[in-house]
Parts: structure tokens; sequence; C-alpha cells
């Protein structure tokens, strides 16, 4: 396992966690559903004898980020029942492998949605995250973020992510594989979120933004796909950087529409709390367990 592999960041200790080896049926207890959380899981699991339940896989993403395509492709044909985060990623298992899935959305915990009122900055004050894969869109985001910055001085950055780059500019505030309590203070001390991706199944900061009532400035792809609209977001076409610069800055000078699109981002987001998510994915695994869904 990486050195950089930290359950405790993921889990917050709310359950047991036995890390094994391999995934076989020594290390693999009896159980009513076994799932798998990746391509390269979804292989192990699927081999796995009837005494570990119904087999799952839980699809999270088009997993090609390394060129795997073939074993990605392969792996949506093992026939697992299938669980995804996105009706586009629904959308395209049936249209190309003919899979039906389980649509059932991310969640956040209640504690991780901002409690009081906002009072809007002097300056609305940005965020981003940082990520050094091209399809995230990070440097032409900051170049966005410097044009506004010539002509609003006064703007500030908030900036979190995995790790911390040489192209961060030195006005940018910056947390570093940030804990979620101080990400969540990040987002509470911030007004608009840049969501620069051009490719993304969910795309969890969105709906962090959201729930933290920052106006949301994105591309359609992802949850800006599936739960922005003209009342919680601000939603950018043809992946162009420039127009993002543009509605930026008109929220910059509207503060009465940002709030409200502050306002409708956080009522959007209390539908998504984990508590009706989890529900869902529950009812999903006993009625598979039961028998009343396609076994494997």
């Amino acid at each position: 396992l990486s050195n950089t592999f930290k359950p405790e960041h993921w889990f917050n200790a709310k359950f047991d966690l036995k890390i094994v080896p391999i995934i076989a049926p020594f290390f693999i207890r009896n159980a009513d559903v076994t799932v798998a959380t990746a391509w390269q899981t979804a292989y192990d699991v699927a081999k796995l004898p009837e005494r570990c339940g119904k087999k799952v896989y839980f699809v999270q993403d088009y997993e090609v980020f390394n060129g795997e395509v073939q074993e990605v492709d392969n792996s949506y044909c093992l026939g697992l029942n299938t669980v995804t985060i996105t009706q586009q990623l629904a959308d395209m298992l049936k249209d190309h492998f003919d899979v039906d899935a389980e649509v059932i959305y991310n969640g956040l915990d209640m504690e991780e949605f901002i409690a009081e009122d906002k009072s809007l900055h002097l300056c609305p004050v940005l965020l981003m995250m940082y990520h050094e894969a091209e399809h995230k869109g990070t440097k032409s985001g900051l170049a966005v973020v410097e044009d506004l910055k010539k002509k609003y001085p006064d703007l500030k950055l908030n900036m979190f992510g995995r790790k911390k780059g040489p192209d961060i500019p030195a006005y940018a505030k910056f947390i570093e594989n940030p804990p979620r309590e101080l990400l969540m203070k990040m987002y509470r001390e911030s007004d608009i979120y840049l969501f620069t991706s051009n490719r993304e199944a969910w795309g969890l900061p969105i709906l962090e933004a959201m729930a933290n009532k920052c106006a949301v400035v994105g591309f359609k792809v992802g949850a800006m796909a599936e739960i922005a609209t003209d009342a919680n977001a601000v939603i950018i076409d043809n992946f162009d950087f420039s127009q993002m610069k543009v509605e930026t800055e008109k929220l910059l000078n509207d503060k009465d529409k940002l709030q409200m699109l502050q306002e409708g981002a956080y009522n959007t987001a209390l539908k998504f709390k984990w508590e009706t998510q989890y529900a869902h994915f529950e009812k999903y695994l006993v009625q598979l367990a039961k028998g009343k869904k396609r076994s494997d």
C-alpha cells in the first residue's frame, strides 16, 4: 500500500477497516453482499465464491486515467450488479456495454453544511481546487483569476489540493491535503467556487461548495450537469474559460445575484444528505441480497 493511504481521512473512523493483502477467498468473510469499488477489484470480486454473497460493482467514474481502456471496458462485462453515482455514467454503461445500473448520488454529512448565515466579503473571495491533471483545468482557472486580479487588486483566492504545485500564485491561501474540518472552514470563508474540470464523474467539491453557500461557476459536467440550474449556479458551456471569467466578474459586481445563487445552492445541497443517500444504497443492497434484483 502507498504511504499516502490515510483511511482516517476518508472514513472518519465510523466503522472498522480491515486491510487485506489480496482479494481472495481466504481473506474475505461470508457476506450477503460484496462490493468492488474500482475496476481492479471488480475482477477479484467476480471470482469470489457464493458464500461472499451477491457481487456489486460500484462504478464511480470511467476509470481510464492511465490508459487501461480494454481492462476497464472488460470489467463492465463481468456480470456484476452495478451501482453508479450519476445518470451520465449509467447512460454510458447502458449505451456502450448494455449494463443496467442503479443511480445513487453522493451525499454529505450534516456537520459539513454551513450552520449559520453567510456574510459576503467586501470583495468576494474565490475558491479553487488544485490538481495537476490536465482535465482538471487548474492552469486555465488560475489564468482566469490572474486576469481578474489585475482589475480587482483586492481579490482573494483560496485553494486546496492533494499537494501544492509550483504554479500556485503567492497571493493564494493554500491548504495541502486538508482534513475535512479545515476544508469545510475554507469553503465557509469563500464566496465563489470555480469548477474548472472538463471531465468529471460527480465532482464532490461542487456539492461541498453548495452546502457551504458558495456560488459555483463551472462547466456542465459531473454534478453540474445533473443538479445545477440557473437558480443555484452559473453553468458555462463549451469549456470556455473566457466566459468563466466574464460570468465570475458579473458575480463580483452583483451581490444580490451572488447571494441568490448561494441560497439556491444550499437548498439544493440539502437534498443530498448522507442519511438520504445511504438509505437508498442500503435499500438497494437489502433487496439485492433478498433476490429482488438481478443477481450475479
